[in-house]
């Protein structure tokens, strides 16, 4: 025994030859056990398997894996050829006018947005108020800023009482701007001798000491040549007196140009 012993720890090749030689001496005790136990009528296989429960269990099976199910495979079928057809006729739908609002043409008779012929008063600063009163065809009186001014259209003069169109004078004058704003301009003179403001008015789109002329209701004064709209009211009386309108509408008398 002291031998095997030193043998044992002389080197790790003789280990592993008291190893194997266990080993093989188990091996052959075994097998020995094993034929002299054997039954008659079994085999060594089958004496081992009874010796050994576990080792004739069959081996476990593995699972087929399901094939995949064969694709369809697609028919080709050709698609049906279309028989071209005749382009049908579009029918013509016939433009309509436009529905907006119908274009306004401004009057030729207005210039400058200040009535007719009011392009001949000049640029001063005008001023404002409310006629409140007539006092005949070319006066009136003017409430502005708190207080009555009286004015007098300037460069023409309307029929005295005495003319028979006095009253449709003033009763035009009234038409044109009596209770109506209305806006007074000045020109080289300021007032006349009395006291009264003389001034250009406009009422809205009318330029009222040209109307009053224009209806032969009143007549142009020459107030010399610094008079922005002399001439204006000048050509204005031409027209109305050969237009026979108004005052001129009456029979001329001796002395009378």
């Amino acid at each position: 025994m002291k031998t095997l012993i030193a043998f044992w720890r002389k080197d790790i090749l003789n280990r592993l030859i008291v190893v194997v030689s266990i080993g093989l001496a188990l091996g052959l005790i075994s097998l020995s056990i094993l034929v002299m136990r054997m039954p008659a009528g079994k085999s060594l296989r089958g004496a081992a398997l009874d010796l050994i429960p576990g080792l004739g269990r069959p081996a476990a099976a593995i699972p087929t894996m399901a094939q995949p199910a064969p694709s369809a495979t697609a028919t080709w079928f050709p698609h049906p050829t279309r028989t071209p057809t005749a382009p049908q006729a579009t029918a013509t739908i016939p433009s309509l006018p436009p529905t907006g609002p119908p274009a306004v043409t401004p009057s030729p008779t207005l210039e400058d947005g200040k009535g007719i012929g009011a392009a001949c008063i000049p640029n001063n600063p005008p001023e404002r108020g409310r006629v409140v009163d007539i006092l005949d065809g070319n006066t009136v009186k003017v409430l502005m800023q708190d207080k009555v001014y009286v004015v007098r259209y300037l460069g023409i003069s309307a029929p005295e009482a005495s003319n028979p169109f006095y009253q449709a004078a003033t009763s035009r004058n009234s038409e044109l701007v009596f209770g109506k704003d209305v806006t007074l301009t000045g020109d080289t003179v300021d007032k006349d001798p009395d006291g009264r403001l003389l001034r250009y008015v406009t009422a809205g789109q009318t330029f009222v000491n040209l109307q009053l002329i224009s209806e032969g209701l009143a007549s142009a004064v020459d107030a010399g040549p610094d008079l922005a709209c002399g001439g204006v009211f000048s050509r204005a009386g031409q027209e109305a007196q050969r237009d026979k309108v108004g005052q001129w509408s009456l029979p001329a008398t001796p002395g009378s140009p």
